[in-house]
């Protein structure tokens, strides 16, 4: 298969679902995205809250773009004719996970719940335990590759327990998934020739996770200040 430039290796700005249309059947061999979460009913994004009024700005970008409400499964449908074979790891809330499972049960696919557990979170509670937990749905096909034999254990942990990191490359983006987590998912799911597609890109971790593993990549961004964002990210190294 012949990739034509304008997708291999480059940050591209606009709608993902437009984009994944115009790749090539049976391209992709992992895909890594953080979509937006589910917004609508959690009481923290509610106009009176903290939260809301920090990060308003984040927060009408997602309504503008996607709905309070996201649903993933147009978007988990659209994935399969790209792929290889079923191969992703799609990051969400708590709100979501039910809707990634239910969909991998029906297409007979495994699954993993893998996240992340942030040591310093948010300190609202509201009548519910603290938002310090974000979850990572493994879904895969039989036969996909998966590394084993890496030495460093830690990479093969479930869920990874560290901090909240500087969001230093985006006032209005949501804090940025640790680089150490999205590597080792890429470098466990993938081989050296293999591409990654983040139809969700943001401030562009994965493609910097990719550029540092030597991997080929397709970033999809739908927001143009993310895209400048991301390509900076890469063009500096900058994590």
């Amino acid at each position: 298969m012949k990739w034509p430039d304008e997708f291999i290796n480059k940050v591209i700005c606009g709608d993902c679902l437009e984009v994944m249309e115009s790749l090539p059947a049976g391209s992709i061999d992992l895909i890594q995205a953080d979509p937006p979460y589910n917004f609508e009913n959690l009481s923290i994004y509610s106009p009176s809250s903290f939260l809301y009024k920090t990060k308003k700005q984040y927060l009408k970008n997602i309504e503008e773009s996607f709905g309070s409400k996201f649903n993933p499964e147009e978007y988990l449908e659209a994935s399969i004719r790209i792929m290889k074979k079923y191969n992703a790891y799609w990051w969400c809330n708590k709100d979501l996970v039910p809707k990634y499972i239910n969909w991998a049960l029906k297409k007979r696919f495994s699954f993993n719940i893998l996240g992340w557990n942030k040591l310093n979170p948010v300190p609202l509670k509201n009548n519910n335990y603290l938002p310090d937990t974000e979850y990572c749905i493994f879904i895969r096909e039989e036969g996909v590759y998966f590394n084993s034999r890496l030495k460093n254990l830690e990479k093969y942990r479930k869920f990874h327990t560290t901090n909240i990191g500087g969001n230093n490359r985006g006032e209005y983006h949501p804090p940025k998934k640790p680089l150490f987590i999205i590597k080792s998912q890429i470098e466990i799911s993938s081989s050296k020739s293999g591409i990654i597609l983040d139809p969700f890109l943001g401030s562009g971790t994965t493609v910097v996770a990719c550029k540092e593993l030597e991997r080929n990549f397709i970033g999809i961004e739908i927001n143009p200040d993310y895209c400048k964002i991301a390509e900076e990210r890469l063009a500096q190294g900058v994590l």
